[in-house]
C-alpha cells in the first residue's frame, strides 16, 4: 500500500433503502470506490463490504442501528473518514451518525465524488503531509 503509512481510512457510504435495486446499486458503487482506493494505495475499510456479506450469512442486519456500535469501532481507529456521496447519502441516517462520531473524535473527513476518487485521495495525501510537517 503506497499510502498505508498514512493510516487506515474508512468509508462511509448510504445503503439502507426501501428498494432492494437501490442496496445492490450502492453496494456495487460502495465496492467499485473500495477498489479504487486500494488501487490508489490508501488503506480502507468499508463495512458496507464488510457487513452485507455477514448479513447474507445470517450475522445481524442492514440498518445503522445493527451496526452502530461495530463501525464506531472502527472509526475511532482511523485517521480519515471518506464519505461516499452516492444518491442518499446526505439522508442516509448512518452516514450522518458517522460523520457526527467524526467530529465528536476530531477524525477528517472528506467528501468524495463517486466519479473522481482521484481527487479525494490527493486531498487526502496533501493534508496528510501537512500536518506531519507540523510534527516534525
Amino acid at each position: 500500500m503506497k499510502y498505508a503509512h498514512l493510516g487506515l481510512c474508512y468509508l462511509a457510504s448510504p445503503y439502507t433503502s426501501d428498494s432492494a435495486d437501490v442496496m445492490q446499486e450502492r453496494f456495487s458503487r460502495t465496492a467499485m470506490a473500495t477498489a479504487e482506493f486500494t488501487r490508489q494505495g490508501i488503506l480502507i475499510f468499508s463495512p458496507i463490504l464488510h457487513s452485507v456479506p455477514m448479513v447474507q450469512c445470517g450475522c445481524g442486519g442492514t440498518t445503522w442501528d445493527d451496526w452502530a456500535d461495530y463501525d464506531t469501532a472502527f472509526i475511532k481507529k482511523c485517521t480519515q473518514v471518506f464519505v461516499l456521496q452516492l444518491d442518499g447519502w446526505k439522508q442516509s441516517r448512518g452516514v450522518t451518525a458517522e460523520v457526527e462520531i467524526c467530529r465528536a473524535n476530531g477524525i477528517p473527513v472528506i467528501g468524495v465524488n463517486p466519479l473522481d476518487i482521484g481527487e479525494a485521495v490527493e486531498l487526502f495525501v496533501a493534508r496528510r503531509a501537512q500536518f506531519s510537517s507540523k510534527f516534525q
